[in-house]
């Protein structure tokens, strides 16, 4: 019968489960990474003029926080936009007055109100529309799901790559 060297199958296993630790780390920032490239590509740019927050800045503020290891021992990262008005602009809806009377803002120069009564305006270009005192309505503009989309089968293949890496190294 064979002689089985425990402390050495012990200590080889140590080393495959720390090559595959890295690699999960290695998963979790490539996967991460890839996330942020795309929604920055993904977020709406919006238009001079037209915001109170300059072209881009909604892609510019797509940041990553970690990877961390937290006690479970799974790396975890978090990767999306820190404006303000982010989540807005993912799912759209209305914005109304929270504390003034009135909601106002600025559209191609052009300052508006949205006061108390309903009024009508008439653009240069011809175009009416009406302002109430609910607010206005912002479109959905979802850049976060089609870029989860997207990447989800990134993350097979990424996995698959440095785990496989890693085995294939520790022999």
């Amino acid at each position: 019968m064979p002689q089985i060297e425990v402390a050495n199958t012990i200590a080889g296993m140590d080393i495959v489960a720390k090559r595959v630790d890295t690699a999960a780390r290695q998963i979790t920032e490539l996967v991460a990474l890839a996330m942020q490239d795309r929604m920055r590509i993904l977020a709406p740019k919006g238009t001079l003029g037209n915001s109170t927050n300059p072209p881009g800045d909604l892609a510019r503020s797509v940041d990553i926080e970690g990877p961390a290891s937290p006690e479970t021992g799974r790396w975890i990262t978090r990767v999306g936009p820190t404006v303000i008005y982010a989540r807005q602009r993912e799912f759209g809806g209305h914005i109304r007055p929270k504390v003034a009377k009135a909601l106002a803002f600025t559209k191609f120069g052009v300052r508006y109100i949205v006061g108390p009564t309903v009024f009508t305006h008439r653009a240069e270009d011809g175009f009416t529309f009406w302002i109430r005192k609910e607010g206005v309505y912002q479109v959905p503009q979802p850049y976060v799901k089609p870029a989860y989309d997207m990447e989800k089968d990134h993350v097979w293949e990424t996995a698959y790559k440095q785990v496989r890496e890693a085995l294939v190294g520790a022999r």
